[in-house]
């Protein structure tokens, strides 16, 4: 849950939210394996209105063995009525899987991406031989899978055969808060006097090899040829061991001048930055949903996205936003169709909230979700239990 580990931690505190919002009880157990040495701290901005409890873990930033989560998970289990796992790759699945079969407790799994063939690339050997053997396995024991959306479905079931049943349960983009933004605005502005008079391209999300970095930086180069008054801004944290070479990318290109990297976001200067920016740019090699992406368009900021991100086909459809191939030339050229083309700025600009708000609202998301736990478990499929406004705790459901 910490928040180096990207869209998962969000997603998790959000659908949390909601749920405890509608009368259910949730628990979020979790370790301290992803969170930076030193970092104590960081849980206590989690505060909605759910149980998180974070055990301590051995091999951090590796494996995540924690003895306390399996002895806590096998004590406490049999009080949920669902199980929802929100992790690949680590201890975590092992104990909660182990604990549930023990004490016949249904489980469901969100793979957050972690099946997709381009994902499974990444440490190859690894993760073939450790999911033949112990995750694969895992996952078909489960009482079905929770996609973001009918490709990232797909791509896992192209990845893993067998797996049991899947749900299509969509995530949502939150709301700008009712004040502070325009100050927020105002500020950054101010810090950053290299944004006046430009066209602000926005890379909003973790740096990371997987987001395209290195077809993006070599695009905006040739975007500056065309459009001399661009500019590039990234608004998210650094992962961890890339940071060197994202400054050679950076380097190589001899653009430092024309980028801007703010570093972690959050709160109003999250949407203060949706604001300011003219368009948003996400060329990934593999992405699940995006959380960023239905931000960018509920605050009508049209949106450049590679065909490997699964929502771009519903977004390109919409009317809201614009599909790229893999090339720094091809990211460069709908850059430069949507930041000198004011007409179709604005059609794009003026159909993001639209889509938003049929679709991806934490609202729509957790309707589904809350009928996926009702296939997988039918005492929880009475009407009470799917439908929002609930006086009284109505499922228990453990994160």
């Amino acid at each position: 849950m910490h928040p180096v580990a990207g869209g998962p931690p969000v997603v998790v505190d959000r659908f949390s939210r909601e749920l405890v919002r509608r009368g259910h009880e949730v628990t979020v157990m979790t370790t301290d394996a992803l969170a930076p040495h030193g970092d104590d701290d960081w849980a206590k901005a989690y505060d909605g209105g759910y149980e998180l409890a974070v055990f301590p873990s051995y091999r951090r930033h590796v494996f995540g063995y924690s003895p306390r989560l399996k002895s806590e998970l096998n004590k406490r289990v049999s009080d949920f009525d669902i199980v929802h796992l929100h992790n690949l790759w680590g201890y975590t699945n092992i104990a909660a899987t182990s604990a549930c079969r023990k004490h016949g407790v249904p489980f469901v799994v969100s793979s957050h991406g972690m099946l997709d063939p381009n994902s499974l690339t990444r440490k190859s050997l690894k993760k073939a031989l450790y999911g033949r053997f112990v995750e694969f396995p895992r996952l078909r024991q489960a009482n079905g899978m929770i996609f973001t959306h009918r490709e990232e479905q797909r791509l896992a079931n192209q990845s893993c055969t067998g797996l049991p049943r899947g749900y299509v349960v969509p995530l949502g983009a939150d709301e700008p808060p009712e004040s502070g933004v325009e100050e927020a605005m105002s500020e950054l502005i101010n810090e950053h006097p290299e944004f006046a008079g430009k066209r602000l391209v926005l890379f909003f999300g973790r740096i990371h090899p997987k987001k395209g970095i290195d077809l993006l930086i070599p695009a905006f180069s040739a975007l500056l040829k065309r459009v001399p008054n661009a500019h590039l801004v990234f608004a998210g944290p650094v992962a961890p061991g890339y940071a060197d070479d994202f400054q050679r990318q950076v380097d190589g290109c001899d653009i430092a001048d024309h980028i801007t990297h703010l570093g972690a976001v959050y709160d109003a200067r999250k949407w203060a930055i949706l604001s300011l920016c003219d368009v948003f740019v996400l060329p990934s090699y593999q992405e699940n949903f995006a959380l960023t992406v239905v931000e960018a368009l509920r605050m009508g900021l049209p949106v450049v996205l590679s065909d490997h991100v699964n929502i771009v086909e519903d977004i390109v459809e919409a009317g809201a936003g614009l599909r790229t191939d893999l090339d720094p030339i091809a990211i460069a050229d709908v850059l430069t169709r949507v930041l000198t083309d004011e007409p179709e700025r604005s059609r794009l600009a003026l159909n993001g909230p639209d889509l938003v708000e049929r679709q991806f609202t934490w609202e729509v998301a957790t309707d589904a979700l809350l009928e996926s736990y009702g296939s997988v478990v039918p005492a929880l499929q009475s009407p009470g239990f799917a439908t929002a406004g609930g006086i009284r705790s109505q499922g228990q459901i453990l994160s």
